[in-house]
């Protein structure tokens, strides 16, 4: 089954481009002026894979019966905020960096499906080097 498809790339560069911005400065103190313009940077790439959404629901490739206009745009929106939080330290709310980033990465790897991105986030690639009887398990953890 094919899962991916014109926009796949496109909306791969955009949450590639969101993870590395997050690690590259979840450590690091930025004078306001540098946090704004990388959340706006964010909003351009929450607008792009809103696109590459709804390129997919028509263009498929199809998905489950849990794709869904509001399941979608929840995981876009933890995915941004974690984003988010890892460049503003005020908006942490007691979260290291370490944990943004791992529900940055939790988020992503829904993400990623339900826009066809051709991009894979850890999630994805330890469930795929996962044994065959811990794989179902660790499948449904990850998509909780």
């Amino acid at each position: 089954m094919r899962r991916s498809n014109d926009f796949s790339e496109v909306a791969g560069s955009a949450i590639e481009r969101i993870r590395d911005l997050a690690t590259r400065f979840v450590d690091r103190r930025l004078p306001r002026e540098a946090m704004d313009s990388l959340s706006a940077e964010l909003e351009c790439h929450r607008q792009t894979l809103e696109q590459a959404f709804e390129f997919r629901k028509i263009h498929g490739p199809a998905r489950s019966g849990a794709d869904s206009d509001v399941y979608f745009r929840e995981k876009l929106g933890a995915m941004i905020d974690s984003a988010k939080m890892a460049i503003d330290p005020e908006l942490r709310g007691g979260f290291t960096g370490e944990k943004i980033l791992e529900n940055l990465d939790h988020y992503a790897y829904l993400t990623e499906d339900l826009v066809g991105a051709v991009w894979h986030s850890k999630t994805a690639q330890t469930l795929k080097e996962s044994s065959f009887d811990n794989r179902d398990a660790l499948k449904r953890l990850a998509n909780r």
